[in-house]
């Protein structure tokens, strides 16, 4: 069955940050391959474009060939302002602002609306509700209920959660938050874990990628993936790399804490289709995250066959454990480096455990999650709508 499928979002790759929602951008291209046309609605910050990420134009076509409009708004830094979260909610009604312009130029015959993430998701409701399309929200985030409700006043996520005709949770603790938040969702809420492309996330030669990249062949190489923040742990990273003789560190992200100095071999962004290169390049993958959703970093590092050294914390115990990844103390850079010295002294115990977390994704392929994707937002938009206009034939 064609669909065709209106995808809001607050970030997506751009030139200057390839690897930003590059995962939004995989998704899209798994329903397409499951025979559905997308559109792109991702404003952009006035800040982004001033830094040469975009052209002026406010709208330009994706890289795999569907539309993507990028109106532009102002955000405003909460550094600028001394007063809480101030800037957050003002930069967010600004977004919201954007976002309706960018829907108000689209035809509203479509499937349903795809948001990434509740905020994009709530700036979306109003035009969904006036031309009765049913908004898909798929909540990955790290921090739920409590983010928005402190930001944006009490009770904002309770509230709007039902207005969605079908809401998506990407981790187990997410689907709780909501539940606990409107326990009447019933099956308009599901769990359906985060995945990548294993056609393109896969093992490949060590010496072809380093050769590839300019690495050096015979390095012991620690390869962290995400944004340069506190939260992330790049600087944690860098410590524990430090702390282990012969180890070297490729940072891909981008951020105020970019990892400089020695045993720094790269820090900053790359292109999300050369990510599989870098992965295969690297000895071991390593992310402290203080919180997350479902991390799709930690899922491609497994796919491309590489030991894992990650958090010890809810979010990654609820799809990992040790038979598969070395869960490790996030604060703690000498536990991060005990187990890169663990990986190096017993190479079989580590390839095992990679062979084990390879296997384990076979559960989460992207085609399987798209295809589950399209079905779940047509039936909850029928559900919600049983009288609406369906898409163009």
């Amino acid at each position: 069955m064609n669909s065709r499928i209106v995808a809001v979002s607050g970030i997506y790759p751009t030139r200057a940050q390839p690897e930003s929602g590059s995962f939004v951008a995989a998704m899209l291209r798994a329903l397409g391959e499951n025979g559905a046309t997308v559109e792109m609605i991702a404003p952009q910050s006035l800040a982004s474009l001033a830094r040469g990420a975009l052209r002026a134009a406010p709208a330009r076509a994706g890289g795999d060939g569907w539309p993507v409009r990028r109106p532009p708004y102002l955000s405003v830094s909460s550094r600028l302002l001394p007063w809480g979260d101030t800037g957050a909610r003002w930069s967010y009604r600004n977004f919201q602002g954007a976002l309706r312009r960018g829907l108000a130029r689209t035809d509203p015959r479509c499937d349903f609306v795809y948001a990434h993430f509740f905020g994009p998701g709530w700036a979306a409701l109003d035009w969904c509700e006036q031309h009765r399309v049913g908004c898909v929200a798929v909540l990955g985030e790290s921090t739920l209920d409590g983010y928005y409700n402190r930001v944006f006043g009490t009770g904002v996520f309770e509230r709007n959660l039902p207005r969605f005709a079908g809401i998506v949770a990407s981790s187990k603790e997410n689907e709780a938050v909501c539940r606990a938040a409107c326990p009447g969702l019933g099956d308009r809420l599901i769990h359906l874990p985060n995945a990548v492309d294993t056609g393109r996330f896969k093992p490949r030669d060590r010496a072809e990628a380093r050769m590839r990249l300019g690495l050096p062949a015979g390095a012991r190489i620690a390869a962290f993936c995400g944004h340069f923040i506190e939260r992330k742990g790049p600087l944690r990273v860098m410590d524990a790399v430090r702390q282990t003789a012969g180890m070297q560190g490729v940072y891909l992200g981008q951020g105020s804490q970019r990892p400089e100095g020695p045993g720094v071999l790269h820090a900053g962004p790359v292109k999300h289709g050369d990510l599989p290169w870098w992965l295969a390049a690297a000895d071991v993958f390593v992310l402290p995250s203080l919180a997350e959703g479902m991390s799709n970093a930690i899922l491609e590092a497994m796919a491309c066959g590489l030991p894992v050294v990650v958090s010890d914390r809810p979010f990654n115990r609820s799809f990992l454990d040790e038979s598969c990844a070395y869960l490790v103390d996030p604060l703690d850079p000498a536990a991060i480096a005990a187990a890169f010295r663990q990986i190096e002294a017993d190479p079989g115990q580590a390839a095992l455990r990679a062979e084990n977390a390879r296997r384990r994704m076979q559960q989460f392929t992207l085609a399987a999650r798209a295809a589950a994707l399209l079905e779940f937002g047509r039936t909850m938009t029928a559900r919600q709508y049983p009288a609406r206009q369906g898409p163009p034939q």
